[in-house]
């Protein structure tokens, strides 16, 4: 059965309870549809961090419910028999090769599934697929991880998830810190996740990878979703904005507009009025950073 995530009226309190109760959820209703690449994006303290952890239950909500699969997560679920949920959803964390330990690549990927009650030789034949999977050679399994590049641990991290065959993969902050080499190269691999079909949810507030990777995207800002849908849904929201890119002499400036002829001769007449040299003029539909800072502001209205 495929595993569809359902977040119904969640609220979720750090320290419930107590003098120190700290609200970081407020009536959450999303979903994440099997198959699908969802993003949840938001900026720090928006409550992202807190949603992943709900989606194998290593927080449970204050009130409300998380539906997984046919798995239904509230305040009362006991930790007794979670394993099994949690071995259906795999989380990498941000900075996942802090987690690293083993002295071999296979050793820290075969870890998961061992743990799980993999033989020794199921759980090395998974690290072999695994680190396939994630395009790094067969030869690096024999490495100590700490011998490998920022971006080709992050990836050897990623296959520790990956091995213990997850129906949904969630990534937080995937390519953070990373350069730009490993940036692309993880976002490659990621693609090809999807397209063998598995359901990925990325948290993320890099708006470009957003953009290129993700089905869906849900917007969190203070703990609630101001906007759950498409990207191209999320641009018909919010009207037909343009943002206008001019280069002059003294740098660059942008301008946002929904009248775009009538701005463009605006701007225009007050560059030649003010005998500023114009080098160049773009239009474009703006990025989602910039949408995103729409909603927010509207949700915070």
């Amino acid at each position: 059965m495929a595993m569809d995530i359902r977040f119904n009226e969640v609220n979720f309190a750090y320290q419930a309870n107590t003098p120190f109760e700290t609200r970081a959820l407020f009536d959450v209703n999303f979903n994440i549809p099997a198959g699908k690449y969802t993003a949840i994006i938001g900026h720090t303290g928006s409550g992202k961090s807190t949603i992943l952890q709900h989606l194998n239950a290593l927080l449970k909500p204050t009130s409300g419910t998380v539906t997984l699969g046919d798995r239904v997560v509230d305040a009362e679920t006991s930790n007794k028999d979670l394993k099994p949920l949690r071995q259906k959803v795999g989380i990498v964390f941000q900075f996942p090769e802090s987690q690293l330990f083993e002295e071999t690549v296979e050793k820290d990927i075969a870890f998961g599934p061992k743990n799980f009650g993999a033989s020794e030789e199921e759980a090395n034949q998974l690290a072999k697929e695994t680190l396939k999977i994630v395009g790094l050679p067969e030869e690096v399994l024999h490495k100590s991880p700490f011998d490998l590049s920022g971006g080709q641990m992050r990836r050897v991290a990623i296959a520790g998830v990956l091995a213990m065959q997850p129906e949904v993969l969630v990534l937080d902050e995937p390519t953070a810190g990373l350069d730009v080499e490993g940036r692309l190269s993880l976002h490659e691999q990621i693609r090809k996740l999807k397209s063998q079909g598995k359901t990925i949810v990325l948290a993320s507030h890099d708006m470009a990878e957003v953009e290129t990777l993700c089905d869906r995207i849900a917007i969190l800002n203070n703990g609630k979703i101001v906007f759950c849908g498409t990207p191209s849904e999320l641009t018909d929201r919010l009207g037909r904005k343009y943002f206008i890119h001019l280069k002059t002499r003294d740098g660059e400036e942008s301008f946002e507009t929904d009248t775009i002829e009538d701005t463009l001769i605006s701007l225009l007449e007050e560059c030649k009025q003010k005998h500023i040299q114009v080098l160049d003029i773009k239009v474009d539909r703006g990025t989602l950073e910039q949408h995103f800072i729409e909603m927010a502001r509207r949700g915070s209205e």
